[in-house]
């Protein structure tokens, strides 16, 4: 009965272990490596969501998948660095053909979530990513609202009519 027991403890023991893993999102968090000379970082979240490691002219780094959706579908983007129009049309590209495209419409927000070199110009690379997503979505026939998050660092500073860019893109 002892040895009954014992068995049946050690192997509870065994799946409270296991039940208590990373999930796979934390395990590619360790795979990628962030380039060492980026300038600013990009949050494009389709639902999948990617950050774009971007260099100070606004080239494309690396894709970073951001979440479990991303990491899914990030071996289908054909293209993961250099011109932000090719790799936005091929984030775009596989989160379509990954099915996270419903009723041929999405919702795309883009945010600059992290800025190294003062000499980014934030708005010029936003507003060239948000034609890439629109041009990108348009090239597949699909409806596209693109929101752009602009984040004040200081409120003080910040613009009384500082709201959310918008536009769509219409097949």
């Amino acid at each position: 009965m002892k040895k009954i027991l014992a068995v049946i403890l050690a192997l509870l023991l065994g799946l409270s272990l296991t039940a208590c893993g990373k999930d796979k999102a934390d395990e590619t968090a360790k795979d990628f490596e962030k380039p060492e000379n980026y300038a600013s970082v990009i949050l494009v979240t389709i639902n999948p969501q990617f950050r774009l490691y971007l260099d100070a002219q606004g080239t494309v780094l690396a894709v970073e998948p951001a979440n479990a959706d991303a990491e899914s579908i990030k071996d289908k983007i054909t293209v993961q660095n250099g011109d932000i129009e090719k790799v936005v049309e091929g984030i775009v590209t596989a989160v379509n053909d990954g099915g996270f495209v419903k009723d041929n419409a999405a919702t795309v927000n883009l945010s600059v979530v992290e800025v190294k070199d003062d000499k980014v110009d934030t708005e010029s690379v936003l507003q060239k990513t948000q034609t890439a997503v629109s041009e990108g979505f348009k090239k597949i026939e699909v409806k596209a609202e693109v929101i752009i998050k602009v984040e004040e660092k200081d409120e003080a500073d910040a613009p009384a009519d500082s709201k959310p860019e918008s536009s769509s893109s219409e097949p």
